[in-house]
């Protein structure tokens, strides 16, 4: 499906391609962003406990 995309030199389609890239550019940096949050949240969580210890 995304090499027909690809190969098609239809303004159109190539349009909704780079859109694609982009949503999915968005969409990982989020993840990334979310799983930073979440590995300091838990590290966080084990100091603390820890220290309360």
């Amino acid at each position: 499906m995304r090499f027909s995309l690809w190969r098609s030199s239809d303004p159109k389609s190539r349009r909704k391609l780079t859109m694609l890239k982009q949503l999915i550019a968005i969409s990982d940096v989020v993840t990334f962003a979310l799983a930073a949050i979440n590995v300091n949240f838990s590290l966080y969580v084990a100091y603390s406990i820890s220290f309360i210890k």
